[in-house]
């Protein structure tokens, strides 16, 4: 909570990473250099217009955290969730994978593409980041609150329905406004 990182890469996620900003706060914009692919030693060596700045009060960033990125300075308090897979997924025990499935995970299978959401970054050397034409998968995606709200909610998987007679909020979901 209340905590603005300066310029880093994340060690060894696996596959893109998933950020929301909640609370009452201004700034706080997440500053991610999308074409980042580590061969600049120096994270000072970034350059101020190669970065993408995504307002995370605004909806949900989806982004390579092995790419810098960093949290502007903000006002209010502000808390912040982010969601990735270890790059060590495959090695655990075939029961955890077994138990994060039956919770309802997308748990990583062991031949996953890990690019498959996001494209690689392309670099920063003269004419890499550079391309004519349509992408067919983003450097990094941004889904609007507005949007996330509006899909329908996706059902409890079995084993975290409510018990008879518990409300919504007793199971760890938050109701809708038609449901109080």
């Amino acid at each position: 909570c209340n905590y603005a990182a300066k310029m880093h890469r994340d060690g060894n996620n696996f596959g893109p990473s998933f950020i929301k900003a909640f609370g009452e706060f201004t700034g706080g914009e997440l500053n991610y250099w999308p074409e980042d692919d580590r061969k600049l030693d120096r994270l000072e060596d970034m350059k101020e217009k190669d970065k993408v700045q995504l307002d995370l009060s605004k909806g949900l960033a989806m982004f390579n955290g092995n790419s810098a990125h960093s949290v502007e300075d903000f006002e209010g308090e502000r808390y912040s969730i982010v969601y990735f897979t270890i790059g060590c997924y495959d090695k655990a025990p075939e029961a955890c994978k077994a138990e994060c499935r039956d919770l309802g995970m997308n748990y990583p299978a062991s031949d996953e593409d890990p690019r498959c959401l996001l494209r690689a970054p392309r670099g920063y050397k003269a004419g890499a980041a550079k391309r004519k034409g349509p992408e067919p998968v983003p450097a990094c995606r941004f889904l609007p609150t507005s949007s996330l709200e509006s899909r329908a909610r996706l059902p409890l998987p079995p084993r975290i329905q409510p018990r008879e007679g518990r409300r919504q909020e007793d199971a760890g979901e938050a109701p809708r406004p038609d449901d109080r």
